[in-house]
């Protein structure tokens, strides 16, 4: 599903208190994508390499879990069952990895869906 973004002229602020609403409702989120490197912003100077520091933090950690259990199955452990059990620490390692990679290559969307939070909280007439 395709959301249309409307131009600033196309509509007025009717929730005059919207940027605090806007903070409160994403907060938490914003929080953990910022942590992750996934959280749209807009940085200037040496802080816009920021994300792309932590992206590479991350995918270090994860590897730090891979990597060394690969090469201990495969180099070292002879006994199948501690196999199979290493196998489960590797496929979670492994999944965790491909949700990170998949988040990030979903981050012009997520952007855009934060764009679209901001115009319906402006939007907002009459809070229940």
């Amino acid at each position: 599903m395709h959301l249309t973004i409307l131009n600033e002229s196309d509509y007025r602020a009717r929730n005059l208190k919207y940027k605090e609403d806007i903070a409160y409702i994403t907060k938490h989120s914003k929080w953990i994508l910022k942590s992750i490197g996934i959280w749209p912003s807009v940085l200037k100077d040496v802080s816009k390499f920021l994300p792309k520091i932590v992206f590479g933090l991350c995918n270090f950690v994860l590897f730090f879990a891979i990597i060394p259990c690969i090469l201990y199955i495969v180099i070292e452990e002879n006994n199948t069952m501690i196999r199979f059990k290493l196998f489960g620490l590797l496929s979670f390692s492994l999944v965790a990895l491909i949700k990170y990679w998949t988040l990030l290559y979903r981050k012009s969307r997520i952007k855009n869906c934060v764009e679209q939070i901001w115009i319906d909280w402006k939007q907002v007439s009459k809070l229940i």
